[in-house]
């Protein structure tokens, strides 16, 4: 089976050494970097006159040419068509975490969105265990309680709750969580990281185009391509690819734990950027996620890896 990372076989670290495990939590942080940049983007987008669809229309229909072509370059073996129809249907979770979100952050507060949106890390690490057996620990989830409440602070408590908000939020991490521990399955058979995400994103782009070509969707102005570009790449295509290079190495729990740095680095961001304030609660909320993906990928704290089945032979 393919390694699933961008280093020749040859060049591979053995599968569960140290090593291993210190460049998945390395790429699952990095990941949650990238992911965080998201919100940067999109207002700089909408600033200079982009719409929203335009931009969900633009990120998808991107990430899917870029990331096609990189699993093409990899000419890799053929997964098995079970594994490809099933990761082209994952891509209908990913968009639909994407639809829930923008749908409510225009419902509700967003953020009580946002909040709801992170019970992902716990719903996976717990199903993990349970499907694939991913070690859990009373003190792994200690940490992940620390990490949630630092996220509560870093995005700030919602002033009001709405059924609405409640409902898309949850939502959101519902969708989220199957897409995850879904690549999760398919990647410990015959795909491997690049091309599980390139089928899963043309599975959702072959639901969005009959859609944009039935509503219609206006190109967006010269001084908005820019930064959808940025955001394909910088918080798309990159961060996905090392979400799942770090899910194949320290499982789909490790991994969703240790991207919840996304949350603290769209406020540092907002800030920096944008110029938004920042209160003294966000910031203790930033030190308690830091510090819990710091015991996280504290040596003898790290995830262990967990072991994949082998490839079934391709279909005839």
């Amino acid at each position: 089976m393919s390694t699933g990372g961008s280093v020749p076989p040859s060049a591979a670290r053995i599968p569960g050494s140290g090593e291993s495990l210190a460049l998945g939590a390395a790429c699952a942080i990095a990941a949650g970097v990238g992911f965080g940049t998201l919100g940067i983007f999109s207002r700089l987008f909408y600033d200079a006159g982009g719409d929203e669809f335009a931009l969900l229309v633009l990120r998808f229909c991107g990430a899917f040419v870029v990331l096609a072509a990189i699993a093409i370059a990899r000419a890799r073996p053929r997964p098995t068509a079970t594994d490809t129809g099933l990761s082209v249907a994952l891509g209908l979770a990913t968009l639909a975490a994407t639809f829930c979100l923008l749908a409510g952050f225009k419902a509700a507060s967003p953020g009580l969105v946002t909040l709801l949106f992170y019970v992902y890390p716990l719903i996976i690490t717990v199903a993990a265990y349970f499907l694939f057996g991913e070690e859990l620990t009373r003190w792994r989830v200690a940490l992940l309680v620390v990490g949630t409440a630092g996220i509560a602070l870093t995005v700030g408590i919602p002033d009001a709750a709405t059924a609405a908000g409640i409902a898309w939020g949850l939502g959101a991490g519902a969708c989220v969580s199957v897409y995850i521990l879904g690549g999760r399955h398919v990647m410990s058979r015959s795909v491997d990281s690049f091309q599980f995400v390139a089928l899963s994103f043309a599975g959702a782009l072959a639901a969005l185009v009959p859609l944009a070509a039935a509503v219609g969707v206006s190109w967006p102005p010269p001084g908005a391509v820019g930064h959808g570009i940025a955001l394909i790449v910088v918080s798309t295509v990159l961060p996905t690819l090392l979400f799942y290079f770090a899910v194949r190495r320290i499982g789909a729990g490790g991994a969703a734990r240790l991207s919840t740095v996304e949350a603290v680095t769209a406020v540092v961001l907002s800030y920096v950027v944008l110029g938004d304030a920042i209160v003294a609660s966000q910031i203790a909320g930033g030190v308690l996620v830091v510090a819990a993906v710091v015991l996280l990928v504290t040596p003898g704290l790290a995830p262990r890896p967990w072991r994949g089945r082998r490839p079934r032979p391709a279909s005839p």
